[in-house]
């Protein structure tokens, strides 16, 4: 007969063996899960946010640029441009046939924007053509429901109402080149604009203006699932020169009897500039879109050099006019002996 007391106290080896082990394995387990949500918990959840929540900046609006007498010479307004996101149309190309029966489409463009579209997620707008005129937003607007993807976004553009009066002084803006771009992350944003010349460049940084923030929720393929709050930039601060505006029109009316021609009105007592002009100029409005080759070719090809300053950055040799000025030099230098 087989005993059974020896096989209950065998038994009970065995399962008080296995009942210590698995104390031991869920006592590990639960003691690395509370290390993990107490210890760690606040960086795992850190971790967690930066995969759900992307944070992302959004462009500041740049101060103005006013005269003397408060009138502006550099502002902003909006700018009506038309986008395309892949995902949300089966064929691109056709998207952007039946847009080129509303706006002016080129081949080369749409090709363009087919190649960008093949560099980034499919989730992410592309930007088709911008700077449209409110008679093209209407007619794209009609007819959204036979362009899949394609849609209407609003932002902002740089306008210089006195264009060439004004052209070197003021000077303008355009995007950030290769040589411009710092650790400053602004200087990424999509279609963001410095100043390339004139104050529009040696007030950068003031008219810049702080950028905002955006916090999205996205899922783990990265697509917006929802906008969680939004931070609003602060807008650049606002210039005022000594220009007159009135007084720099009649010295540039003047100049065009010439040439090629500069002009600079002082305050003799103060020392404040009331006009700075050279002539010929040009339109800055073209530099803060898209400017055409053709344009840039007559520029540099004029004889005149408009998009030289004439008045700032001209060296000529010195005329007779400056004889007065040795002169004077002179007679103060024998008022000291």
């Amino acid at each position: 007969m087989v005993d059974n007391t020896s096989n209950k106290k065998q038994f009970g080896r065995r399962a008080f063996t296995l009942g210590l082990l698995s104390t031991a394995l869920y006592g590990g387990l639960f003691s690395r899960l509370g290390w993990l949500q107490i210890v760690d918990g606040q960086q795992y959840q850190t971790l967690s946010d930066r995969n759900r929540i992307h944070v992302n900046l959004t462009t500041p609006v740049r101060g103005y640029i006013l005269d003397r007498h408060g009138k502006m010479l550099a502002y902003n307004e909006q700018n009506f441009r038309v986008q395309i996101i892949p995902e949300q149309t089966q064929d691109i190309q056709q998207s952007l046939d039946n847009l080129a029966r509303i706006i002016d489409l080129r081949p080369s463009e749409k090709e363009e924007i087919i190649k960008r579209s093949k560099k980034q997620a499919r989730f992410i707008p592309v930007k088709i053509k911008d700077n449209l005129n409110w008679e093209d937003v209407s007619a794209i607007e009609i007819s959204l429901p036979d362009l899949p993807g394609i849609s209407i976004d609003v932002g902002q553009k740089r306008l210089y109402p006195y264009d060439k009066h004004f052209a070197h002084i003021v000077g303008y803006v355009g995007r950030v080149n290769d040589r411009e771009m710092t650790n400053d992350p602004i200087l990424r944003l999509p279609d963001f604009q410095i100043g390339k010349t004139g104050l529009e460049k040696q007030f950068e940084k003031r008219l810049r203006g702080r950028a905002g923030t955006k916090s999205i929720e996205v899922n783990s393929a990265g697509r917006m699932v929802r906008e969680l709050n939004e931070e609003k930039g602060v807008i650049g601060r606002t210039i005022t020169t000594t220009i007159d505006i009135d007084l720099q029109k009649k010295v540039m009316k003047i100049l065009s009897r010439e040439k090629s021609a500069s002009a600079i009105v002082m305050d003799v007592h103060s020392g404040a500039v009331y006009a700075c002009a050279s002539y010929p100029s040009f339109d800055p409005n073209l530099f803060a879109t898209r400017l055409p080759q053709k344009t840039w070719d007559g520029l540099l090809k004029n004889p005149g050099k408009p998009l030289n300053d004439k008045a700032l950055s001209g060296q000529y040799p010195p005329g007779s006019t400056f004889k007065m000025i040795t002169a004077l030099a002179a007679l103060e230098g024998r008022n000291y002996r």
